[in-house]
């Protein structure tokens, strides 16, 4: 809905550091609920559960936090065209790649698949996320944000 109205915006707290990425979940039939991962430089991907994303009064609360991948910071996530993978990318050159469960956390909570360090400079980890969206990853907007805060329009 750009251009109609005043936008919703979600202020995101639980990073300990700046937010360098962020990517919307595709949206599911049936789904009410959306999912947004968050990449920062505090080495952690936040999975965030979203009610009412396309409203002016959504809701949201942190479902999954995923550490244990990365050395440095996280600065990229992308996710596969179905939600059920999520790749992230980041400075120490290292891509990864979680399976992520339909549902909520009583369904389990994502799952590292793939851990791999990339040949070449620091941002190859980055440049591999970047890359998976290019091939059907779906990615979301990237920047940062104040420490700890990721802030949202929608």
């Amino acid at each position: 809905r750009r251009g109609t109205g005043p936008m919703a915006q979600l202020h995101l707290c639980g990073h300990k550091g700046r937010v360098f990425g962020l990517g919307w979940r595709p949206v599911r039939e049936g789904e009410s609920r959306r999912v947004l991962a968050s990449a920062s430089e505090d080495q952690s991907v936040i999975l965030w559960h979203v009610d009412g994303a396309g409203t002016h009064a959504p809701s949201h609360r942190r479902a999954h936090t995923l550490r244990d991948c990365h050395t440095s910071e996280v600065l990229r996530c992308a996710w596969s065209p179905d939600g059920r993978l999520l790749a992230t990318g980041g400075a120490d050159g290292v891509a990864c790649l979680f399976s992520v469960p339909d549902g909520d956390e009583e369904e389990g909570a994502p799952r590292l698949e793939l851990r791999t360090v990339c040949s070449g400079d620091a941002s190859g980890g980055a440049e591999a996320a970047t890359a998976a969206r290019g091939q059907g990853m779906a990615g979301g907007a990237s920047g940062s944000g104040d420490a700890g805060e990721g802030v949202l329009g929608s």
